[in-house]
Formats: C-alpha cells, sequence, structure tokens
C-alpha cells in the first residue's frame, strides 16, 4: 500500500481517539498493493499488484511508536499483465 506522507497524517488525526489504540478499517475497494521492479539493469520497470490482500493497521495516537501494520498478500494474486511472468511467479520457484 502506498500513501503519501500527507495522506496518512491526514486519515490518522481524522481517526485519532483519546483511548488510545484503535484498529482502523482498510477499505479495499479503494486500495491496492503494487510494487515496481527495475529491470534491464535499471533502464525499465516491471509493475505490478496483488489483487488479494489484507491489512490490518491499529493506530496508537498517544504514542505512535506503539502503532502497528501487518499486511498479508497471497502470492497466487500477484498481477503484472503479463500472463507468462505472472505464472511463473506463481510457480514453485518462487
Amino acid at each position: 500500500m502506498r500513501f503519501t506522507n500527507g495522506a496518512v497524517l491526514v486519515v490518522l488525526a481524522a481517526l485519532s481517539s483519546s483511548e488510545g489504540t484503535a484498529q482502523l478499517p482498510i477499505d479495499k475497494n479503494h486500495s491496492s498493493v503494487a510494487f515496481h521492479v527495475p529491470i534491464m539493469n535499471g533502464m525499465s520497470k516491471v509493475h505490478g499488484k496483488f489483487t488479494d490482500f489484507d491489512i490490518e493497521l491499529n493506530y496508537n495516537d498517544t504514542d505512535v511508536t506503539k502503532s502497528t501494520v501487518k499486511a498479508t498478500m497471497k502470492v497466487q494474486s500477484i498481477d503484472t499483465g503479463i500472463k507468462d511472468r505472472d505464472d511463473d511467479l506463481r510457480s514453485n520457484k518462487f
């Protein structure tokens, strides 16, 4: 999941409470887990995403160092837009 620092701060400030740690909801319909990997000695990039993922975000507004994020992506849901590459990445080689 990629956020700009400003977006994270706005979300956390809006959802802060005086009760300490709160589990924040993740709207999977409006979220994505995406990546890019350089190839060809950095001349190009492979872009991809995971379509099946779970994210648990616990924010502690009294001590942010006690906040946690747990992200789980299902490897079989990898999608780079290239079928042969995706099949290879889903294989036992990885």
